[in-house]
């Protein structure tokens, strides 16, 4: 005999004010809903929101919806019982809920669509953390002060209890301490530049790139370089770079690449054979998405490295020609930061840890690029 279907008490459902306006991701969706349950999770199961009056309620598709109930469902959160609709697993349930904090990770746009080494920082990250237990969520946010405001007003509407933050720039800087203030525990992870906070693991490429510089010059005869620039400096970058540079016995001089006048950018850095090509992250963003046939004739004319590692491209079929770059073992880095953080280690007055990159010669950049 079927189970007779019991009414949901649950206060009624809406979307959170800053939400009120555009499409739901599932994972904001997942979090809504699970801070609903875990806040009023009782001794007992209870009747939680049906499927098809959450996804009116939320103005949400259906489909979506139930993603996210499975989601839950394997959280331990939620069972489905037949006759009976979805219920909320009370405390006492034998199927245990096991989540042993929720973790913020604020994502900068403009990083996330520009730099694939930081969308793979957070990609592993994620990963590592979901599967020892963690519940991470992927917060994105404008670099302004209004973008900044929106981001801490949305990590105190999730509850994070702490967060994770990699390439904090400056701008961040009373972000965190209010997160702080309020007794959210804070975890950078610097990646060159000036980070906006004291951080407990460094990404280092000085080695890396040096190694790069020394062997154009010992087995290609390459004497100078150029390094690339855009209207957004990167000062500490650059240092970097010039430090190298002048180790290896190399001259170097500045290339501004404007966005009206790529081509004829181009032009002018590909027609030296014995000269070097530096795209940090910025202007190699720049090209390889503004301009993709260019960028791709550039690697076939000179030497060119990318210290910030690979970038995007927009090409169907990424450049296969060889270009020399530093990666990072984002997996490795995952790892050890969930592990310390699960061994009450990654919060404490330490020495920073730090990873560092690894020089990789003439390989073909379609195997380390991630297309859009």
């Amino acid at each position: 005999m079927a189970r007779k279907k019991q009414d949901c008490t649950l206060p009624a459902l809406r979307r959170p004010a800053r939400l009120r306006e555009g499409d739901l991701t599932d994972t904001q969706l997942a979090e809504i809903l699970r801070r609903i349950a875990l806040n009023y999770r009782a001794a007992e199961g209870q009747p939680f929101y049906p499927l098809r009056d959450a996804a009116r309620h939320l103005d949400v598709p259906f489909s979506a919806l139930r993603r996210v109930y499975a989601r839950l469902s394997k959280e331990g959160l939620l069972t489905s019982m037949r006759g009976s609709g979805t219920l909320l697993e009370g405390r006492r349930a034998g199927r245990r809920l096991n989540i042993k904090s929720f973790i913020g990770l604020p994502i900068s746009s403009s990083c996330f669509m520009t730099l694939q080494d930081y969308q793979c920082f957070y990609f592993e990250l994620r990963r590592e953390a979901q599967s020892r237990g963690f519940v991470s969520n992927m917060i994105f946010y404008k670099d302004t002060s209004r973008g900044l405001e929106e981001l801490r007003t949305t990590l105190d509407e999730f509850g994070v209890d702490s967060v994770i933050w990699f390439l904090p720039r400056s701008s961040v800087r009373e972000t965190v301490l209010s997160l702080k203030e309020s007794g959210t525990l804070v975890l950078g992870i610097a990646d060159g530049g000036s980070p906006g906070l004291g951080c407990r693991y460094e990404i280092h490429r000085e080695k890396a790139f040096g190694a790069i510089l020394r062997h154009w010059r010992s087995h290609s005869g390459i004497t100078s370089i150029t390094i690339a620039r855009v209207s957004r400096r990167s000062p500490a970058d650059e240092e970097m770079i010039e430090a190298a540079a002048e180790k290896a016995g190399l001259a170097y001089d500045y290339r501004h690449i404007r966005a009206n006048e790529i081509a004829e950018a181009v032009a002018s850095l590909g027609n030296e054979r014995k000269h070097g090509i530096v795209l940090p992250a910025a202007p190699a963003a720049l090209l390889s998405l503004r301009a993709p046939e260019a960028f791709a004739r550039l690697l076939k004319s000179c030497r060119v490295a990318l210290p910030d590692g690979p970038t995007t491209s927009l090409l169907a079929a990424p450049p296969d020609t060889p270009v020399d770059l530093l990666t990072v073992d984002w997996r490795h880095v995952a790892k050890k930061i969930v592990g310390d953080i699960l061994r009450k280690r990654a919060f404490r007055e330490s020495p920073a840890t730090v990873f560092e990159a690894v020089p990789r010669y003439q390989v073909p950049l379609h195997r380390y690029l991630e297309v859009f």
